[in-house]
């Protein structure tokens, strides 16, 4: 198969103009076929395919005029591939000037030098022409064969070349665009090499860190921990402690100012806490280390090592308190709350993370019966405390289920005239083997666990309904109201308006009937939401107490902005009459007080007469103890006083003798005390 390629362009460049006819009749068509006939011939057909070439010549006569031709070829996009070149060309340049000037612009063009004297030595010419490998000489006189051979030979090789610069430069061009294809790639790896790295960092940090204040969480925690005791037990002389900080009040303040405002309030808590480790300078002097990290909720952990003393970690948390103390800025709001901080060092005796945990925790909960904003360094008594808390608190819900407790009634009378004014319902409890336990052992820790929750609504139930039946009974006797204790925890426990409406109306009793006791500090824990409470209860027309005035820190302020209607002086200042250091200006301060307000004022703990005539001197109208009346179960209190017309004489004188009076009346058994809890 005979493929017609595009005419190659030859440049004949000669003196002689007979040279130029020589060269085109050469180079004509017919020519070239013959030599491809030839080379069919000599190789065969075998699979080759023949091409068949056809030369378009161009004429120079000067060395000159052959540059111009090249360069308006090249200019055209129709270049030469080869040009025979004369060496004698007078009177302008010469062939190897030609030639040299040629190449100094386009040096792949294929030349073949012809000369008929030996004007230049091969040497010569190999100075002068550096390309020689697209050099050839042709001798004259020349033969027709030869220069045929040679314009296709060079036909050949000025086409391969292109090829093979073609071909190069595809490569070049892939090979760039393959490199930069790689190094895209290794950069997209290296950015998700980073990426991975980074997400690791992170994840490894998740694992090991709080989310909300970037503190150590409860993992790496008792991890460090854990090391820190290996490390002690190893070596005697290292010296390390734990302090578990706890917030006072948070709670409250998360219910009351929602949830966003507790969580910023815990990350500038544990922004403090850093800073103040950072700042302390027992800390930076002595080299020791610190890890402050958050268990969760408002419980933080710090990690005290290298310690010189144990002593060291109590000025620690000394510090940590006045920090932690202050104000802070939530928010647009003024928030206060302060830290309990349990503290302990470390002991041989300690194996695991979690048992020194356990002691720390034990110690700050020791801080906050004490009223919180303190701190306590655990003491081993302090563990059995925790059991009796402990087998209290599993003996309490026995006693829901059981339906262990009952109720005693403590009358409140005049001072003017000792008539019956009103009645406070107590709990008791008869435990089956400890036989009766204190309130004020088992309250706290009903406070403490919310079992004060059942238990103070089995108290507003079974209050609210012997009161009803003693006032559809008709009984001589009768008092204006029942007064039942409210704690911290029923006052801000949801519903609690709602189970007081049904009791209310369950009892068939009228708003006024029914007075609640809460005491100051437990109003100003958290006022905003006592406020609420309050005006709720208000609403339904129920009678509200403060007890124990004047032990409180807010008292005024708790007479001036809540809706109180009674005002009841602590037992202490009605003792200290007796023993001669009450100042009677103060108490009659209070009554004046509570009398401008227009609160009722009663005044507790009255045993003696003496502490009575000294309360009707000042003016105090209502009384309430031991003088003119225990706490009594619900059948003795109906025979002694709600079935007597009046306090007599000789009962104030039995209860000064503290004895009990016994009743020979037959007491109806629907007056009887509820024989189970009702929770």
């Amino acid at each position: 198969m005979t493929t017609i390629l595009a005419p190659t362009r030859i440049l004949i460049v000669d003196d002689n103009a007979a040279i130029h006819d020589d060269f085109r009749k050469v180079l004509a068509t017919s020519k070239a076929d013959q030599l491809a006939d030839d080379e069919q011939f000599l190789f065969g057909e075998s699979q080759r395919t023949t091409e068949s070439h056809e030369f378009e010549i161009d004429s120079a006569f000067q060395g000159e005029e052959g540059l111009a031709k090249v360069r308006a070829a090249a200019r055209s996009g129709r270049p030469y591939t080869m040009a025979f070149i004369d060496v004698r060309m007078p009177p302008g340049w010469d062939g190897i000037e030609t030639i040299s000037r040629i190449w100094d612009e386009y040096p792949t063009l294929q030349i073949v030098i012809c000369t008929a004297y030996s004007d230049y030595s091969w040497h010569e010419i190999c100075e002068r022409l550096p390309h020689r490998q697209n050099l050839l000489i042709l001798k004259k006189p020349f033969d027709a064969i030869e220069v045929m051979q040679l314009a296709y030979a060079l036909t050949e090789k000025a086409r391969l070349a292109t090829e093979v610069a073609q071909h190069v430069a595809c490569l070049e061009q892939r090979i760039q665009e393959r490199t930069l294809e790689l190094q895209r790639s290794n950069q997209e790896l290296k950015s998700q090499v980073a990426q991975r790295e980074q997400a690791e960092s992170h994840l490894q940090h998740l694992a090991f860190h709080d989310t909300l204040t970037g503190l150590a969480n409860r993992q790496c925690l008792q991890h460090n921990l854990q090391e820190s005791i290996e490390l002690a037990h190893s070596n005697p002389s290292e010296k390390f402690a734990v302090m578990f900080v706890d917030l006072d009040r948070f709670k409250s303040i998360n219910d009351g100012l929602g949830h966003e405002v507790g969580d910023e309030l815990l990350k500038v808590f544990s922004s403090r806490i850093e800073k103040t480790l950072r700042m302390d300078d027992l800390m930076n002097s002595t080299g020791a280390e610190t890890l402050a990290g958050r268990l969760g909720g408002d419980e933080f952990v710090i990690i005290l090592k290298k310690l010189r003393e144990s002593i060291d970690a109590i000025h620690v948390a000394e510090r940590l308190l006045r920090i932690l103390d202050r104000p802070y800025e939530i928010q647009g709001q003024t928030i206060h709350v302060s830290p309990s901080v349990g503290v302990v060092n470390f002991d041989p005796r300690y194996q695991h993370s979690s048992e020194m945990l356990r002691d720390a925790d034990t110690a700050m909960y020791e801080a906050k019966l004490k009223g919180g904003d303190s701190f306590v360094v655990f003491e081993p008594s302090m563990q059995a405390a925790i059991q009796v808390r402990l087998s209290m608190e599993h003996d309490l819900r026995q006693a829901i289920i059981a339906g262990q407790f009952w109720l005693a009634y403590q009358p409140i009378w005049s001072v003017q005239d000792l008539s019956l004014q009103g009645v406070e319902a107590l709990i008791r409890w008869s435990h089956p083997e400890k036989g009766m336990i204190r309130p004020d052992l088992f309250i706290p820790i009903a406070e403490q666990t919310k079992l004060i929750v059942p238990i103070g609504e089995w108290v507003l139930r079974e209050s609210c309904a012997q009161f009803g039946k003693w006032k559809r009974a008709g009984l001589p006797q009768f008092p204006k109201y029942i007064s039942v204790n409210l704690s911290r925890v029923q006052l801000m426990q949801p519903g609690l308006i709602d189970i007081v409406k049904s009791t209310l109306e369950e009892s068939q009793m009228q708003g006024s009937e029914l007075q609640f006791e809460v005491t100051e500090s437990m109003i100003m824990e958290d006022p905003q939401q006592a406020c609420k409470v309050i005006s709720q209860l208000k609403s339904l027309g129920v009678r509200l107490a403060i007890d124990d005035f004047g032990t409180g820190h807010s008292s005024l302020a708790c007479l001036h902005e809540f809706q109180l209607d009674v005002l009841k002086i602590d037992r202490s200042f009605v003792k200290q009459m007796n023993e001669g250091t009450a100042n009677p200006a103060l108490l009659n301060a209070i009554v004046r007080l509570a009398e401008n307000l227009g609160l009722e004022c009663v005044a507790e703990g009255v045993e003696e007469r003496e502490q009575l005539q000294q309360l009707g001197v000042i003016g105090c109208p209502r009384v309430q103890g031991y003088l003119l009346g225990k706490p009594k179960s619900n059948a003795d209190f109906v025979n002694e006083y709600l079935l007597a017309p009046h306090l007599s004489a000789s009962t104030v004188a039995a209860n000064v003798e503290c004895t009990t009076p016994s009743g020979s009346l037959v007491f109806d058994a629907n007056l009887a005390p509820s024989p189970s809890l009702r929770v």
